[in-house]
C-alpha cells in the first residue's frame, strides 16, 4: 500500500510529516534504519515493512509512506507452486 502527500507548503508537510513519524513510532516502536540526516525512516517486521519518506524538491513538498505485508509472498509463492 503507498500513500502520498504532496503539497506546497512546507510547513503543512513538516507538520505532518512529524505526526506521521509520531504515530508510526508509538505503534511500531524505534525504526530499523534511518539513513544519518535523511528523513527517511524504515520499520521491519516479520510481517513486512513500513518506510516513510520526506521529498522537497521543486517547490513541492511530498510526504511518502509505503506499506508492506510478508502475506503476500506467501500468496506468491503458493500461486507459483500451483501453476
Amino acid at each position: 500500500i503507498s500513500i502520498q502527500h504532496m503539497s506546497p507548503d512546507r510547513n503543512e508537510s513538516d507538520l505532518l510529516f512529524q505526526k506521521t513519524l509520531e504515530c508510526l513510532k508509538r505503534e511500531m516502536g524505534k525504526h530499523s534504519e534511518h539513513p544519518f540526516l535523511s528523513k527517511k525512516y524504515v520499520w521491519d517486521s516479520a510481517n513486512g515493512n513500513v518506510f516513510l519518506h520526506y521529498v522537497h524538491k521543486f517547490g513541492v513538498n511530498s510526504i511518502n509512506l509505503f506499506l508492506t505485508s510478508s502475506s503476500i509472498r506467501e500468496q506468491m509463492q503458493n500461486y507459483v507452486s500451483k501453476h
